[in-house]
């Protein structure tokens, strides 16, 4: 397939109405790389128009230019509404009708939802903050969007999920005429995103004007009327939905040749949702479920879970070689879950064997490190990674120990140590360079790279997935396939419930902290999977009504 940088017309404006976007001969150069070469595009008023494509394609890069996050090239020309864009200037943006919700959402923790709905727009009369106006304004908001967040809840204890729909809720309240989606759902279970979903259908009919970015071609396809997709920096087609398929696009973000390597599956089962073999419904390939072994005893095994006020686990087991996926939905404490086995939850109690031996229950990170069991957080920008410090210090962080000698630590041995464990998870991108430069999913490889540093025998690993392209999932389930023939044990949560189902032996179903089934074999299929967590919901939140009602 050839590249283009421009793309051919999806239909005209609306009916006197300028283009929402308009975009021409748009570069951008990076010391060392070209993240935009000489793109051009227009959206319509009213549009809902779909960016697609591999981390570092060129997407995000036009997203923040449109969001007045960066400043491209001399000679372009970018046009919002049919006015010059002033570049590099969000409140700009912001004037000029463009709101962006990011995937890493901008909230501040320490203040209430309404306080952050409202921030850097604050009601007032003269200089004095009208709360109560503030309030008003916020709850008509809430009602529109169908948001239940009460307005006085500090950020810092909602989920994602809900901080998610409070970016919604900015944006509606700025009123904004074209609004830009990185992402948005990466974070969300099924039933958030019906409601996001609701919500944007909502604002298109009083004539807003979506782009999306995301990884999920089911979403794209579900929601967008045309989709763009980028490869290299450069776009390489634009066309209506209808011209598409999933095949397609990936072939079109890939190439024909890398694109041709999903079909091939990994241990007997396919990579993701978006391979061609997989039955969405069964989960399984036409040769049966992924990697039927058997296994020995469990090389993990904890009983008596307690966290926080949610999670009651009676046992979990996880044999060597073995990968067992933990399915529910956002908020269901599958998170906590990981949390409260590597020591990371605290106040956490339960009862842990390591090969058939009793050892201590973890009361901290460190302790359960020392034990062999690592956590890879969902959030590897905060929680696994230090952004401005360079790949392979990164990686090696885990154990200084091991890269050390008389307390002094070696320079040319931690290098050469993590590069070998960097080409092990097939990492693309350079030693020497800070994390914060690399893509979601190379940055994905640097924290996997970081605790196998460590050597752990038990891996917990959360949404490893979330947020990267297509070709990077399916670098990260071919590394997960290759720990567990190592003789890593695995336990793992992703949102992405065919993903569980294709790559794990076992799937344990979680609902409100405790889990409600077991499914192996011929048992994992998507139907089976979501019937199990929202029933299991269902009846959790009757139960809790019924018990309130007494």
């Amino acid at each position: 397939m050839s590249v283009v940088t421009s793309e051919s017309t999806v239909g005209g404006p609306a009916a006197g109405l300028p283009p929402a976007v308009v975009v021409e001969d748009l570069v951008k150069t990076y010391p060392g790389t070209r993240a935009l070469k000489g793109v051009s595009l227009s959206v319509r008023s009213g549009e809902f128009r779909a960016l697609v494509g591999e981390n570092g394609s060129g997407k995000s890069t036009l997203v923040g230019i449109l969001g007045g996050k960066t400043v491209a090239d001399p000679g372009g020309r970018v046009e919002i509404f049919g006015q010059p864009l002033v570049q590099g200037n969000p409140s700009k943006a912001a004037d000029a009708g463009v709101a962006v919700i990011h995937q890493e959402l901008l909230m501040v923790p320490q203040l209430s939802a309404m306080e952050n709905v409202f921030l850097g727009d604050l009601p007032a009369r003269g200089s004095v903050v009208s709360r109560r106006r503030m309030r008003r304004e916020y709850n008509e908001l809430a009602e529109r969007g169908g948001i239940d967040v009460p307005a006085d809840a500090l950020v810092s204890g909602l989920s994602v999920a809900q901080q998610a729909m409070l970016e919604i809720l900015r944006a509606l309240r700025r009123e904004a005429r074209l609004v830009i989606m990185d992402e948005p759902t990466v974070t969300l279970g099924v039933p958030e995103r019906e409601k996001l979903y609701a919500i944007v259908a909502g604002m298109r009919r009083q004539g807003v004007t979506f782009v999306l970015v995301s990884h999920d071609l089911e979403e794209v396809m579900g929601l967008a009327d045309s989709v763009t997709v980028f490869r290299d920096g450069s776009l390489v087609r634009t066309a209506p939905k209808e011209a598409w398929t999933k095949e397609r696009l990936v072939v079109a973000m890939l190439g024909d040749e890398r694109a041709g390597t999903l079909s091939q599956g990994i241990g007997g089962g396919p990579i993701s949702k978006e391979s061609p073999e997989l039955d969405a419904r069964t989960g399984h390939t036409s040769t049966g479920p992924p990697r039927s072994r058997e296994f020995r005893a469990p090389l993990l095994r904890v009983r008596g879970v307690r966290a926080g006020a949610k999670v009651r686990i009676d046992e979990i087991e996880v044999a060597a070689g073995e990968i067992v996926g933990l399915a529910g939905l956002v908020g269901s404490g599958r998170t906590s879950v990981l949390r409260a086995i590597a020591g990371d939850f605290p106040g956490s109690t339960g009862h842990m064997e390591l090969e058939s031996q009793a050892v201590a229950w973890p009361k901290s990170v460190s302790a359960a490190l020392d034990r062999g069991v690592a956590l890879l957080p969902e959030d590897r920008k905060t929680r696994g990674l230090v952004l401005d410090m360079p790949v392979y210090d990164n990686v090696t962080l885990s154990d200084l120990s091991a890269v050390s000698r008389g307390g002094t630590l070696r320079r040319s041995r931690s290098w050469s140590r993590a590069s070998g464990l960097l080409a092990s998870v097939e990492f693309r991108g350079a030693v020497g360079g800070p994390v914060r430069t690399l893509s979601g999913g190379n940055q994905q490889k640097v924290m996997v790279a970081k605790w196998l540093h460590r050597a752990p025998r038990v891996l917990l690993i959360d949404e490893p997935t979330r947020g990267i392209d297509i070709g990077a999932k399916q670098d990260i389930m071919r590394v997960l396939n290759d720990l567990a023939d190592l003789g890593h044990a695995i336990l793992w949560v992703s949102s992405e419930f065919e993903e569980v189902i294709a790559v794990s032996h076992r799937v344990l179903l979680i609902s409100k902290g405790r889990c409600v089934a077991e499914l192996s074999g011929n048992e994992m299929t998507l139907d089976r999977v979501l019937a199990g967590v929202f029933e299991a919901d269902f009846e959790s939140q009757r139960h809790s009504k019924s018990e309130s009602a007494q």
